[in-house]
């Protein structure tokens, strides 16, 4: 979950946590350190991050203004941790700028309000007054002032195809589903789904029946969000009626 414990080239430890660890992070990570560590974020400069701490939990919030959406570092503030004591980390919904309603179109069908949470691209939590985020960022993306390579621990140690992936498998059920509920989460952070957009009406339609030997293939279409439309085909038992088992099948395209 944390990208490095230590800042390659520096002498400072900085914990790295990227948008993918948030789940994570919302649960609760032990830092195994005690005391103050500043926290910065890399984040588009119109989007001003607060930071408040009550107890074991911090929570981020933004409010997005007008004016230059290019990322840089902003200071957050200071948290307290204790080495035992995991500390949660949550994100919160976006102030959204004013909306002038009146120069809206009208729309012919209301459409539910998607108030999703702004999520900063790193957080760099180190100690106070010795922040090194800039050096994060050299490790993270690579450095944009020079042609020189990174100061990378990889370039140096190469691993070989005799040394394997060092996987150690769960040693319980109960390790699995948790390693299981990460690997989601993280693969919905991935896909854009995390925090999971909020529900709307399908209105499902379907139409253009065939009749097939023993069976017909109907035409359907979903609206998995407003405006967006999935389409495909339902196979159907001709004699069947009530509750039938069903499988579904997606396309890889």
């Amino acid at each position: 979950m944390v990208l490095a414990d230590a800042c390659q080239g520096g002498d400072v430890p900085q914990a790295v946590f990227t948008a993918s660890d948030l789940p994570a992070l919302a649960e609760g990570i032990d830092l195994k350190t005690s005391g103050e560590l500043t926290v910065h974020a890399l984040a588009p400069a119109n989007a001003g991050w607060k930071l408040t701490q009550d107890g074991e939990t911090v929570t981020l919030t933004s409010s997005q203004a007008a004016g230059d959406s290019s990322p840089q570092w902003q200071k957050l503030g200071n948290v307290k941790t204790r080495s035992g004591h995991p500390l949660k980390v949550t994100v919160s919904a976006m102030e959204a700028p004013h909306r002038d309603e009146s120069k809206e179109k009208a729309s012919s069908r209301s459409k539910p309000k998607q108030t999703l949470p702004a999520v900063p691209a790193l957080l760099v939590l180190s100690p106070e007054g010795k922040a090194e985020p800039d050096r994060v960022l050299d490790l993270v993306r690579g450095r944009t002032d020079t042609l020189a390579p990174p100061d990378d621990p990889r370039r140096s140690h190469v691993r070989t195809n005799q040394q394997g992936a060092d996987f150690q498998p769960p040693a319980s059920a109960e390790a699995w589903r948790d390693r299981a509920h990460h690997l989601r989460e993280q693969m919905l952070v991935a896909l854009g789904l995390w925090p999971m957009p909020p529900k709307s009406p399908l209105n499902p339609q379907v139409y253009g029946k065939l009749e097939r030997d023993g069976y017909t293939i109907e035409h359907v279409v979903l609206e998995t969000l407003p405006g967006f439309t999935l389409s495909g085909n339902l196979y159907r038992p001709a004699s069947k009626t009530g509750r039938v088992p069903g499988v579904l099948c997606p396309h890889g395209h």
